[in-house]
């Protein structure tokens, strides 16, 4: 009923409405354009309307969307960027697209377990579940498990990166000396040392699935859980699954918040040295500034959607598909925020 409803409306009303101004723009104001003159395309845009509408209220799931859009446009996307930075970066460069490179190849890695796991934050209470119907079952329950878990903190490598680049950037504007693509290589590594010990963690603590399908099954109807990968805690208060989840929660804080102590630092040294610079180096200061700002806005967005999703599970016990689904959604749509700006606003990149 729903379906046939918006149907005869986008058919015979809105149609008809569009047809109807087109007409009068025409006859009354007496605009002739182009996009006026060929009102008949009006018509089909019922053509367009109606199957996305039939799709969205009979099978359409918000969450199977976005995890296709991501990882189809994202493993591209992101190795382009790898293609781009490898081949195109300038000698001048060498050093910062070091962190460019490794922040694509760790969103390559992001998009890749996405995919793998394609999974779900199940919340409630003190349950914490991932609900995986991705592919990595087909190769093993274990394997399943170590890419929740590398899928859990990978983008927090890639948000210590971004304040990393915030670092270098302010250091570039202060014109230090060189820090040495070797040593910035080995910091990198250095602050994804901790992730793998969580992932273990991760991994050795998890609940036996028993004990996870009758929280899912209540929800769900039963049967729910045994047909998908649950890996989880049952009880997050307990001594371990406190530490682990706890980890996730108060690590991003540590970059994030440095992230905004620093861009306002480097917005400060900008502003007061840009006076002093060349017209080129200016622009490309400009340039990697834009990136990196937008870039830390949409983390801090993200982590905000991120927040409202946990709570419309914890507070009000909502728990859908998508609601679940968009938690680790959103939380790699950066995957394809980064890549995309870097291609775009350095202008060697561009061409």
């Amino acid at each position: 009923l729903e379906v046939l409803t918006i149907h005869s409306i986008t058919s015979s009303g809105l149609v008809i409405v569009v047809i109807v101004a087109l007409a009068v723009a025409q006859t009354n104001v007496r605009v002739h354009k182009t996009a006026y003159t060929n009102v008949m395309q009006a018509a089909v845009m019922a053509a367009l309307l109606n199957p996305v509408l039939t799709l969205y209220f009979m099978v359409f799931s918000i969450h199977n969307f976005l995890h296709g859009f991501i990882v189809s446009f994202g493993l591209p996307l992101n190795v382009l960027a790898i293609g781009v930075i490898l081949l195109k970066t300038s000698k001048a460069s060498k050093e910062y697209a070091l962190l460019l490179l490794n922040t694509a190849i760790i969103e390559l890695g992001s998009i890749v377990a996405h995919f793998l796991v394609n999974g779900r934050m199940f919340i409630d209470s003190t349950t914490g579940i991932c609900v995986s119907d991705g592919p990595c079952r087909d190769i093993s329950e274990g394997f399943c498990s170590v890419m929740a878990g590398f899928m859990q903190v990978i983008m927090i490598q890639s948000t210590t990166i971004l304040g990393l680049s915030f670092w270098y950037r302010t250091r570039s504007l202060q014109q230090k000396t060189p820090f040495g693509r070797r040593r910035l290589q080995s910091l990198i590594l250095l602050f994804f040392i901790p992730h793998i010990f969580h992932i273990a963690a991760f991994v050795m603590l998890i609940t036996p699935r028993e004990q996870l399908e009758p929280v899912v099954d209540k929800f769900y109807g039963k049967g729910y859980g045994r047909v998908h990968g649950l890996y989880g805690f049952v009880d997050m208060s307990e001594p371990g699954p406190a530490l682990v989840m706890g980890y996730l929660l108060i690590f991003p804080s540590i970059p994030n918040t440095y992230i905004v102590y620093a861009w306002r630092r480097h917005i400060a040294l900008f502003r007061e040295k840009m006076q002093i610079m060349s017209v080129k180096t200016r622009g490309i200061h400009e340039s990697f500034t834009k990136v990196l700002t937008i870039q830390a806005a949409s983390s801090l967005v993200v982590i905000a959607i991120i927040v409202i999703l946990a709570i419309e599970q914890e507070v009000f016990h909502l728990h859908s598909v998508d609601i679940e689904g968009l938690v680790y959604d959103f939380a790699v749509l950066p995957t394809l925020i980064n890549p995309a700006l870097t291609l775009y606003f350095v202008r060697t990149y561009r061409l």
